[in-house]
């Protein structure tokens, strides 16, 4: 779908908008509970529902719908892009400024970048090639959602704890 240049522009504006809002919101609603205003920490949460909503209509229009293989190399080209271009630029500039806490801060989060960079290229190789659920070599698999271990070639087709499908296990 070819979207006309000032309403893509319009899209994107609406999208970080939407998505920044979501977490300055949720951010709020942390601090308010923390300081013993439960409501409000709860009204900051419903509204924020609300912005992540709009957030996701805009990406859609944006981008369309992608498969979990898609999503995974469009994340890795993101985060490649964080820790190559933005944060090493941002770096360099606080240097020339003399904002060495910052700087090292911008190089220090530019290679947890690096990381998730890696980690989305080797999930997206294994789904490629079949092997998300399954090595030659035993391995240890946890269940995100209870923490049960389990060691062998795949992870259980059901988590024996906690029943959760075999797609909440992922490789230690």
């Amino acid at each position: 779908m070819t979207i006309a240049s000032k309403t893509r522009e319009n899209l994107e504006r609406a999208f970080h908008a939407e998505a920044g809002v979501y977490f300055k919101y949720t951010l709020w609603a942390d601090r308010a509970r923390k300081a013993g205003h439960h409501a409000v920490g709860a009204l900051f949460d419903s509204v924020a529902r609300n912005e992540w909503a709009h957030a996701k209509i805009w990406y859609k229009r944006l981008n369309g719908e992608m498969d979990t293989g898609e999503a995974l190399l469009a994340a890795a080209g993101g985060e490649h892009h964080e820790w190559s271009e933005m944060y090493a630029q941002w770096a360099s500039e606080a240097q020339q400024e003399g904002e060495q806490a910052i700087a090292r801060l911008f190089r220090q989060v530019a290679a947890i970048e690096a990381s998730h960079e890696e980690k989305y290229r080797r999930m997206a190789q294994l789904l490629q090639s079949g092997e998300e659920f399954a090595c030659a070599q035993p391995v240890r698999w946890v269940c995100a959602n209870c923490g049960y271990v389990h060691e062998g070639t795949q992870p259980p087709a059901v988590c024996p704890v906690c029943e959760h499908a075999q797609g909440y296990f992922a490789r230690q």
